[in-house]
This record gives structure tokens, C-alpha cells and sequence, in this order.
């Protein structure tokens, strides 16, 4: 993976992260490969876990739950809440897993149309607290984020 396909992640303050990442396919199919339960266990998720989507109700108030199946037999819930969907600008939800101190927090993904089949994805991530937020990334969540975007990228390809 070259270094320009990595997340670049910044801190707008310390409870808040942004990840930005560009992608050779159009919004539209970089937004339906995030809210097609079909799409997601194809991509989501490091090279290592296998992801059952077990709920996926994409529209205000729905909810999604997807478990992660590690080859060493470890499993990892993710969980959250569809707040807003905006094809094919943005979706905001909400993203817990279980494990993780607190409430779930909000989440929004944006698709930047850059032209010439080319997405900007920005996700942005507020945290009730500093903590919250230096758990998720103590956690191994950017190498697990760029792994899975770069399973992305490859599904997009196709």
C-alpha cells in the first residue's frame, strides 16, 4: 500500500478526529459499498476477521451490528445507530463496539466528489472525552482503519 492511500488523520481538537482518504471509483459506489449489507462482509474489516452484518437497517433510526470473526476465533461487535442518510453526499451514525467504555459515539461519513471518477471519504468522529478518544486510537484502530480501506479499494476495483 503506498503512503498516499493511508488515512491522513487529523485532530481539529482533542475530542474530535478526522480521517480523509481518496479512492479511484465514483461516490455513488464508494457510498452503496458502505450501506449495502450484501457489500460490506466483502470489504469491512482487517484481512484477518471474517464480518457477518447481523443487522443493517439503513435509514434514520436504524440500527447495524456487525460481529467480526478472527482465524484465532476471537469475535468483536461493532454496533451503532443510522442517524442520517444523504446519498450520495454523507451518512451519520453512531459507533460503539462491545468493550468499549461509554456511550457510542457519532460518526459522519462524507463523499467528496474529486472529478474524473475520484472520492474523497472524510469520516469525523467526536468523542465525549480525551480519554474516549485516545482509547479508540490505543485500541489499533488507524492500522484496522487503513487495512480495511485498503480491502475497499480493492473491492472497488473490481
Amino acid at each position: 500500500m503506498s503512503e498516499q492511500r493511508k488515512f491522513k488523520i487529523s485532530f481539529p481538537s482533542e475530542t474530535e478526529l478526522v480521517m480523509e482518504r481518496e479512492f479511484d471509483a465514483p461516490r455513488e459506489l464508494v457510498f452503496q459499498a458502505h450501506l449495502d449489507p450484501e457489500i460490506i462482509p466483502l470489504w469491512w474489516g482487517p484481512r484477518a476477521y471474517a464480518t457477518v452484518v447481523e443487522e443493517m437497517d439503513v435509514r434514520p433510526g436504524g440500527k447495524w451490528r456487525f460481529v467480526q470473526r478472527g482465524e484465532d476465533g476471537q469475535t468483536i461487535t461493532f454496533f451503532g445507530e443510522y442517524r442520517l442518510i444523504s446519498p450520495p453526499d454523507k451518512f451519520v451514525n453512531t459507533f460503539g463496539f462491545e468493550g468499549m467504555e461509554g456511550e457510542p459515539g457519532e460518526e459522519e461519513y462524507s463523499f467528496i466528489d474529486l472529478g474524473e471518477g475520484r472520492t474523497l471519504l472524510r469520516t469525523y468522529s467526536k468523542f465525549k472525552t480525551k480519554e474516549e478518544l485516545e482509547g479508540i486510537l490505543q485500541s489499533g484502530m488507524e492500522w484496522g482503519a487503513n487495512e480495511t480501506y485498503d480491502r475497499l479499494e480493492e473491492y472497488l476495483a473490481q
